[in-house]
This record gives C-alpha cells, structure tokens and sequence, in this order.
C-alpha cells in the first residue's frame, strides 16, 4: 500500500465537549478540549487502525491551529499539506451532554472555507492512492467550494475512488436551498456516501430507508450507508439490508459518525475493494461484516468524550466483536 493510501481533505476545528452529564451549555462550567471535524477525525481515525493518510486543509495560524496539527500528527496522520491561515481563527466549537446535544460553532468564515484551488498540491494525487475521502464543511461557501470540488475531480480524473461524509450542519450555510444542491453535487460525484438517516431524509425528499436504492441510483453511488440510532442500512448495486447496532454505555455522541465512518472505510480498504467495480460486487456477508465493525467503532467512540481521543483502535474493535460474538 502506498505511504500516501488514504487522502482527507476538510475542515479540522477544536471541539469543547461538555464535561457535566445532562446539561446544558447554559449550566455547563466545564469542558474537555478535543480535536475534531469529520474529515480530520476521519483521518486520525483511519491512522490509528494502520491506514497511511495525507491530511488536506486549512487552520488559523493560532494555538488552537497548531494544537490541531500536533493532534493529526501525533495520531500518525501526514500534516504537510496542512496550511496555516493568518487571517482566520480556528473553528472551535461547544457541545452539551443533553440527549439531544446543543452544538455552538464559531468562526466565520473558518480558514478551512478559505482554502483555494492553487492551495492543492496536486502531487498528492497518485494513480496508487487508495482513497479521497472529503465532507461538506469546506462546500458552504467560496473559494473553499471550488477548491473542494477542484480536488475531487482531480482524484476522478486519477481514478482515486472517492468518499464522502457530508456531517451536514445546515446553521453555517447561507440557505437549505444551496445547501441541497451543493451537496447534491458532491453526491454525484462520489463512489461511497455515508448520510445520517435525518440528512438522507434531507437530501432525498424520501422520509423511509425503503427508497434507498432509489436515491443511489439517481446519484450513481456505489455503496451507500445510512446510519441511525438501532443500527445501518447498507445499499449497492446488488444488496439491501439492514445491521443492528450495539449497546454501550454512552459518554459523548458527538463521534459516532465518524468512528462508522473510519470503520467502514477500513473494511471496505482491506477487502481491497474501494475500486467501483469490486464495490459493485460485495456480497451481502461482505458487506455484513462491514457494517458489525463499523457499528462497533462507532459504538466504541462515544464511550469516550470527544472524537480524536475516543476513536478506538484495531484491537479495542476486535475485542468489541469478539466479546458480542460469545453473547
């Protein structure tokens, strides 16, 4: 595998998860500083369970910018391509611990919005690199979209499957009109989509799992994933289903996204199975096993506060399963 296998390109932010269960931001006093962003967290995510990853971005040249570049780099991730804007802060954000978690966002326009198309190293883009993973943080407005989409098509253009995660977060975009197209776009594009049950809801119009084949059709998506709170529905080509999830004690919500998400990009990467056709021909067993260990790493992750810190490693995963299997 290539020491470049797995590009992320996205918004990295620092995240304040509360500390004091079942409170408000309001009541909240203390908080635990993490780094975080889906394609960041995805990233390092990835990096613990092995996988060589180049991270593409953009943060403010302030402490919390270089507290997140020690953070990617400390977790094995290649920090090269991380640019430091002198304008911008850093994205920070606050989250609450109530059962439907407040999340404040600061940083208007974040640097990762900022980052443009002459920015890109397009050197990273080998014909032997694995993946282009990216989401819809650096879509909401320019120069960051067209730099965003300069990348993904210069991946397409190498054949480099391409992976997409929206983690919409509709408050930071000028409209849920923009917001439906762009990301429509991005969904054309892409081999691999992971959606939320409430964004595919979103995106699609549809308000059941039942249409799922239906909305991969109309964006030509290899492999879909929905996730939801009981477990996730997978779709290709061939295949329909539904995996349950696993109980666990929950700490912090905010990372179970994207610890799925590292867990199936990692099968889906050993199966060596990110070329379109071989996506297009997972089996239903494959494809089950997939979805069990991206439940467990996504389940894993919010035992923990926040994101970078709580994403598990290979053998907690495996330990996990192994565990669940004896019940």
């Amino acid at each position: 595998m290539s020491r470049r296998s797995v590009i992320a390109l996205g918004q990295a932010g620092v995240d304040f998860v509360g500390r004091e269960p079942d409170t408000s931001l309001q009541n909240m006093h203390t908080f635990e500083k993490a780094g975080g962003g889906t394609p960041a967290n995805t990233a390092v995510g990835l990096a613990k369970l092995g996988i060589p990853v180049i991270f593409i971005g953009k943060v403010g040249n302030d402490s919390f910018g270089h507290f997140l570049a020690e953070t990617l780099k400390s977790n094995g991730v290649d920090v090269s391509q991380l640019i430091y804007d002198k304008t911008a802060k850093t994205t920070i954000g606050f989250e609450s611990t109530l059962k439907n978690p407040e999340l404040l966002i600061y940083g208007d326009p974040g640097p990762h919005i900022l980052l443009k198309k002459k920015e890109i190293n397009l050197s990273c883009f080998q014909n032997d690199t694995y993946l282009f993973l990216f989401g819809s943080m650096t879509l909401t407005h320019t120069p960051g979209r067209e730099a965003t989409f300069y990348a993904v098509d210069e991946a397409l253009k190498k054949h480099i499957p391409v992976s997409f995660d929206p983690n919409l977060r509709i408050s930071i975009w000028p409209s849920d009109r923009e917001a439906k197209k762009t990301i429509r776009r991005a969904l054309s594009k892409a081999n691999i989509v992971k959606l939320s049950f409430d964004e595919y809801c979103f995106l699609s119009d549809y308000d059941n799992a039942e249409k799922m084949n239906d909305f991969r059709q109309t964006y030509n998506i290899d492999l879909l994933f929905v996730t939801s709170s009981k477990g996730c529905y997978y779709c290709s080509k061939k295949v329909f289903s539904f995996v349950k999830g696993f109980e666990v004690e929950v700490k912090d919500t905010t990372g179970a996204g994207d610890g799925f998400c590292t867990g199936f990009l990692y099968k889906i990467l050993q199966l060596k199975a990110v070329q379109s056709q071989s996506l297009s021909n997972l089996s239903n067993e494959q494809l089950i096993s997939i979805a069990k260990f991206a439940n467990a790493s996504g389940a894993l992750t919010t035992t923990k506060l926040g994101v970078i810190p709580a994403l598990p490693s290979l053998q907690e995963i495996n330990s996990f399963l192994m565990k669940k299997s004896k019940k």
